[in-house]
């Protein structure tokens, strides 16, 4: 699982703009029916700044998005997968998608 996130720059109390890639393996289901799964971290860190970025996966000879980093400052890293919510996703995706065709923007 690769996680993307920024920075954080403790002196500015803000995100600092360096992307992070952050390497880290599934290790146990929190809420199997929700999704939400507790990730490894490296070195015990927890990352500010990449609470609500995607986490991906390989499969085959490609990569995937494979849910939502829902970390935050004090918390245990965790994601929450899109497989339980991809119906509800497709189906907003469709739905701006008509938007966009009615209205042009």
């Amino acid at each position: 699982m690769t996680r993307v996130g920024f920075g954080y720059d403790d002196s500015r109390g803000a995100v600092d703009g360096r992307r992070l890639l952050i390497q880290s393996k599934v290790l146990k289901a929190l809420d199997p029916a929700g999704g939400r799964f507790l990730l490894e971290e490296p070195d015990g860190a927890i990352f500010r700044g990449d609470d609500g970025g995607p986490c991906f996966r390989r499969r085959g000879a490609g990569t995937e998005l494979a849910g939502i980093s829902v970390t935050g400052l004090g918390q245990e890293s965790a994601m929450i997968s899109l497989l339980p919510h991809e119906h509800w996703l497709r189906e907003e995706i469709a739905r701006q998608g008509r938007i966009w065709d009615e209205t042009g923007n």
